[in-house]
């Protein structure tokens, strides 16, 4: 009597539905490219940054390890900094404790990943 989670929400179907059509347009494909492209110059310049402990790259998602000098730690303080200092300049990041996770959706243009990139650059260079 109880089945909510198995009656098959019409607009949750729908939201599904639509998305997966989204996901396989060529248009898709292309800005999933183009953001691992320049995901991949963006970790290659923050690898020397002095505040970078690690900084890794899984497709259209980056994850940027700071260096505090202890051990990592989803209890690091730095996430709170972080969530606010990002918040305050427009952006919704995902930090766990020294690690910030960028995760842009496939429509982000050039100009909007580019401010993401300068945006954390700048946030390790006031820690």
């Amino acid at each position: 009597l109880h089945g909510h989670s198995y009656t098959g929400n019409a607009l949750a179907c729908a939201a599904a539905c639509a998305s997966i059509e989204l996901f396989h347009k060529k248009e898709t494909k292309t800005n999933i490219e183009r953001i691992c492209n320049n995901h991949e110059k963006f970790v290659t310049k923050m690898m020397s940054h002095t505040k970078v402990k690690s900084i890794k790259q899984c497709g259209t998602i980056v994850a940027l390890e700071i260096n505090t000098g202890e051990e990592t730690s989803y209890f690091s303080s730095i996430r709170d900094k972080a969530y606010h200092y990002f918040l305050e300049n427009g952006m919704l990041l995902r930090p766990l404790g020294n690690i910030i996770f960028l995760n842009p959706p496939f429509c982000i243009t050039d100009e909007e990943l580019d401010y993401c990139y300068s945006k954390m650059e700048a946030f390790m260079d006031l820690i």
